[in-house]
């Protein structure tokens, strides 16, 4: 994956020092740090912070508020 030598996650320029194995990195050390807190703690930064919508039966909330009916089947 070619990220110009930017962080995928933050933006900024990458420094060519951050390697692996010879590969070039596409996160900053930092930045991948932050993305693995954030899996740790996904159902409390999601919605906020990636703009996350859960769904509810494959509808979004506002669906479901509009009236949208839910299907739910129990094998």
């Amino acid at each position: 994956m070619d990220c110009g030598n930017f962080c995928l996650a933050c933006g900024k320029k990458l420094r060519k020092l951050e390697t692996i194995d010879g590969k070039q990195l596409v996160y900053h050390m930092k930045c991948w740090n932050e993305i693995i807190q954030d899996i740790k703690n996904f159902d409390k930064v999601a919605q906020t912070k990636y703009k996350y919508e859960p769904l509810y039966c494959g509808l979004t909330r506002q669906e479901v508020e509009a009236g949208e009916k839910l299907v739910i089947t129990f094998e």
